[in-house]
């Protein structure tokens, strides 16, 4: 009985060991994605001030070329 107990016991530490494994193999993942998509949040947010400042002299051009006296 106590061998049988004592496999038992080793055979749910294996188990559990693996689990732990798999969660940190999983987190090291998201937390690899969650780097990954901060980057691009910047990136996307760079490229949306650089699209709204073009947007904004085009406009002022846009207004001074058509505003201006003849």
């Amino acid at each position: 009985r106590r061998a049988r107990n004592k496999l038992a016991s080793a055979k749910y530490r294996a188990k559990k060991q693996a689990l732990t494994h798999a969660m940190q193999d999983r987190i090291m993942q998201l937390a690899t994605q969650v780097m990954n998509l901060r980057e691009e949040l910047t990136i996307t947010k760079k490229s949306e001030i650089d699209i709204k400042t073009r947007y904004e002299r085009l406009m002022q051009y846009h207004n001074t070329v058509h505003t201006s006296p003849p």
